[in-house]
């Protein structure tokens, strides 16, 4: 019986068999455009010019997955602080944050953002500067709000300067 030949003719067939690497190909990009990751390595994906919006946009649905804490917000300011997201974007990323009712602590991590400072509306400054209890921020967190300020358009400076007296 030709026994010999069988064995020799399944293996030209599997090593034929080339659909692996496009079922390869195919799976793997789906994955990395969609698949949230931490703030650390998000920011590290935007600083080297790696992080797709898809990325920042599935990182900031589960970072608000559990609504606003002070954790997500605190990731949300820190990928805000690169400076690589366009100032429509912070507004968008801001809104998503305002739609809910914030605390103090929330709105000082916010305020004290110079980024996003420079980049929200004068409605969303005053929303996040009427949220600051200024009873209960730190000499330190108010002078970061004062410093984040500075560089803000005048819109959001008169929006401070009416929410907000640190000088009391």
């Amino acid at each position: 019986p030709p026994d010999p030949e069988e064995p020799d003719e399944p293996s030209p067939e599997t090593t034929v068999f080339e659909p692996a690497p496009i079922q390869e190909d195919e799976t793997e990009t789906p994955p990395v455009a969609v698949e949230p990751t931490t703030a650390e390595e998000l920011i590290n994906d935007i600083a080297s010019g790696e992080a797709t919006d898809e990325q920042i946009d599935a990182f900031l649905e589960d970072a608000l997955s559990d609504g606003v804490t002070s954790e997500a917000v605190e990731a949300i300011v820190d990928i805000i602080n690169t400076g690589s997201l366009d100032p429509e974007k912070v507004q968008e990323i801001v809104a998503e944050i305002l739609a809910e009712e914030i605390d103090s602590d929330q709105a000082a991590q916010l305020a004290t953002s110079p980024e996003l400072l420079q980049s929200i509306t004068s409605d969303q400054a005053e929303e996040i500067f009427a949220s600051v209890d200024v009873g209960e921020i730190s000499e330190e967190e108010a002078s970061q709000i004062v410093a984040a300020v500075q560089n803000a358009v005048e819109e959001v400076r008169k929006a401070f300067e009416a929410e907000i007296n640190v000088f009391h």
